[in-house]
């Protein structure tokens, strides 16, 4: 039951860290906006700063499938391991 508790604390960690990055990914695309007419040194960076953004977003949204995932695998193991063992 405690490993449940902390694995669903940690999920609304990360989801405060979704909502985080999904505010940041709309004040990137509102600053796009404004420097449209920018020099192409500030336009070159901003775009660089938007792609390493969304590339880290979507390791992030990886990592966080794959680690439920093996939470998921590990209790369901444990269950059947303790289930097993008792009968």
């Amino acid at each position: 039951m405690r490993s449940l508790l902390a694995a669903d604390q940690s999920f609304r960690k990360y989801g405060k860290n979704f909502q985080l990055y999904f505010a940041t990914a709309i004040a990137l695309e509102k600053l796009k906006k404004k420097i449209r007419r920018s020099s192409l040194s500030l336009r070159l960076l901003l775009q660089f700063c938007s792609f390493s953004f969304s590339v880290f977003s979507f390791l992030n949204f990886l990592f966080v499938i794959f680690w439920w995932r093996f939470v998921a695998c590990f209790h369901v193991t444990r269950s059947m391991y303790i289930f097993f063992s008792e009968a």
